[in-house]
């Protein structure tokens, strides 16, 4: 009998997009310094806004 194709490639659609997932947790991640930590923190914090104490 066998496996229908459309079923198979849904089980290797899942795998990779399970994969994808994992190698994106798994890379270095990006240092953000000056300006640029700046704007991602005012787009991620929006209207609460953020506080930076030394």
């Amino acid at each position: 009998m066998g496996v229908p194709m459309g079923k198979s490639m849904l089980v290797l659609l899942t795998f990779l997009a399970f994969a994808s997932c994992c190698i994106a947790a798994y890379r270095p991640s990006e240092t953000l310094c000056g300006g640029e930590l700046v704007d991602t923190l005012q787009f991620v914090c929006g209207d609460r806004g953020f506080y930076f104490s030394k």
